[in-house]
């Protein structure tokens, strides 16, 4: 699997590992939450038009707006264990959440 996967009719992404594997898969576990103590969460989604480069740059009609997705993931004592932020189409973008 590289690090860019595109999908025809979906679009294009790009996967980046911020967290090293082993810090992330402990993040989802009970003992990594002992590991991080409590952690916290928050994501703020907005809906905008997009620039001229990102509607060429997403290929969109115009008209067609863009998903932003913007947050992070800290631990009790505010470190930052985990940053997102995407620009995506607004018909072609999925966000879900699992805890």
């Amino acid at each position: 699997m590289g690090l860019i996967d595109s999908r025809q009719g979906v679009g294009v992404f790009v996967r980046e590992q911020v967290i090293p594997r082993r810090v992330s898969s402990d993040i989802a576990s009970a003992s990594g939450r002992e590991a991080f103590g409590t952690i916290h969460s928050e994501d703020v989604i907005t809906a905008r038009m997009p620039s001229q480069e990102e509607r060429e740059r997403l290929d969109l009609p115009t008209g067609t707006p863009v998903l932003v997705i913007k947050g992070g993931t800290r631990d009790d004592e505010g470190r930052a264990l985990h940053y997102i932020e995407v620009t995506g189409a607004g018909g072609r973008v999925a966000f879900e959440y699992r805890y």
